[in-house]
């Protein structure tokens, strides 16, 4: 019987609650404490320049049943990363010196976050990885610290670094407030027309900005003659204006033309202009007399000719540009570019062998072949903005004026109420 009684009490012992008699290890003791303990790792830019910043953000969630304690995060920078800064505080201690962030009391249902901000190094590992390495409580569905990926206490983000661009965005000039058209005297001043305000700026070679002609009647696109005359489009004026280039009284040069914008040359000194409010453009020779060429583009929005005289009329309601050749006057598709739908193009010149359009939609230059493949060359596709610097970051708002300097290696593009220098474009 005493036998019998000690059997007995061997296995009401073993298979009290605190033990367990199962075979089964999936069936947990419901006395004991667990915290379902959850991590998620991202990054806010996936392909930064080297040598730029980056933002990971680390998100620690529980979810229950029992609050959690003792919870050790591990996120060591792999070398592709250099450490800058950390917002933690109320929500734990990171050290950047063994990559441990340590969680406060995580309560059910309660999560936390950490922002590590680094700088991308030019080479290295840039597989960056966080896991929980510690809890004072069992994780029904994972193991801390064992580097099971598949796990939800686990993650990793891996960001593709981009080498810098070449190009560069600096400002030229600013309180200009005038972004309609720009274009250089021989002297090197640049002048900027304001629709609006009915003014044109002059900005010196100092950058020294100020009025050079008001009252205007809605001023737009600009050209200098061999003389130094500038003519000038005056959109509500329907005319174009001619201020002599000692500084005398200007004088209309032609009237009667619907809606001028943009100005150009041929070879021969006859000068164009595209009629905005109507499927058309305008020649005007020497003494004035014009000559009406339809075209089928009615809300075009400037021209330029090339060095063989052909024309290239751009589309405020598109990304199309269409030519007229010199010698056969027929109309094709030059290029297309890739516009938001509901965006065009603003202007448009020629400098060099190569093209260049800005749109005022998109917010971006424009950098076009002469056979009409483009490629964006500054601000970032429908993000406005008013920021210098790199081409991949630089931000440009609403431009329209645009003009190259003598040599083609240089652009000058207004935009916002400043002018700016855009260069390094060229790989030729």
């Amino acid at each position: 019987m005493k036998y019998l009684s000690m059997k007995l009490f061997l296995i009401l012992f073993l298979c009290a609650p605190s033990y367990s008699c199962d075979s089964d290890p999936s069936n947990k003791d419901p006395f004991a404490s667990e915290s379902d303990i959850s991590l998620s790792k991202t990054v806010n830019l996936s392909t930064p320049n080297y040598d730029s910043d980056v933002v990971f953000t680390l998100e620690t969630r529980n979810d229950g049943p029992s609050k959690a304690t003792g919870v050790l995060v591990k996120d060591i920078l792999p070398s592709g990363y250099t450490y800058v800064s950390d917002n933690s505080g109320t929500n734990g201690t990171y050290d950047p010196a063994v990559g441990i962030w340590t969680l406060p009391t995580i309560e059910d249902g309660e999560k936390f976050r950490l922002d590590i901000t680094a700088t991308v190094n030019s080479t290295g590992n840039y597989v960056n990885v966080a896991e929980v390495i510690a809890s004072d409580n069992d994780d029904p569905d994972s193991t801390t610290d064992n580097d099971v990926l598949a796990e939800d206490d686990q993650d990793s983000v891996t960001v593709k670094p981009i080498a810098p661009s070449p190009i560069e965005v600096t400002t030229y000039a600013t309180s200009v407030n005038a972004k309609d058209a720009l274009i250089f005297d021989e002297s090197g001043n640049l002048y900027a027309s304001n629709y609006f305000q009915n003014y044109v700026r002059k900005i010196d070679t100092d950058q020294s900005v100020r009025t050079f002609l008001s009252n205007q009647n809605g001023p737009a696109g600009m050209v200098f003659d061999s003389s130094g005359a500038m003519f000038l489009a005056r959109y509500n004026s329907s005319d174009i204006l001619k201020i002599p280039s000692n500084g005398s009284s200007s004088e209309v040069f032609t009237s009667g033309i619907l809606g001028p914008i943009a100005l150009d040359f041929d070879s021969s000194g006859n000068l164009y202009t595209n009629n905005n409010t109507r499927p058309s453009i305008t020649s005007i020779d020497l003494d004035g007399n014009k000559t009406i060429i339809p075209f089928g583009r009615p809300n075009n929005s400037s021209l330029v000719l090339d060095n063989s005289d052909n024309i290239y009329i751009s589309d405020y309601s598109s990304g199309v540009i269409k030519k007229i050749d010199a010698t056969t006057n027929v109309e094709t598709t030059f290029a297309t570019l890739p516009v938001f739908s509901g965006g065009g193009i603003a202007y448009i010149i020629f400098s060099d062998g190569y093209f260049y359009a800005t749109s005022a939609s998109d917010h971006v230059v424009f950098m076009i072949n002469d056979s009409g493949s483009s490629s964006i060359i500054a601000g970032r596709q429908g993000v406005a903005g008013n920021v210098d610097g790199n081409g991949n970051n630089a931000l440009l708002e609403g431009p329209i004026g645009i003009v190259a300097s003598t040599d083609g290696r240089t652009l000058y593009v207004a935009h916002s109420n400043k002018v700016v220098e855009i260069t390094g474009f060229r790989e030729d």
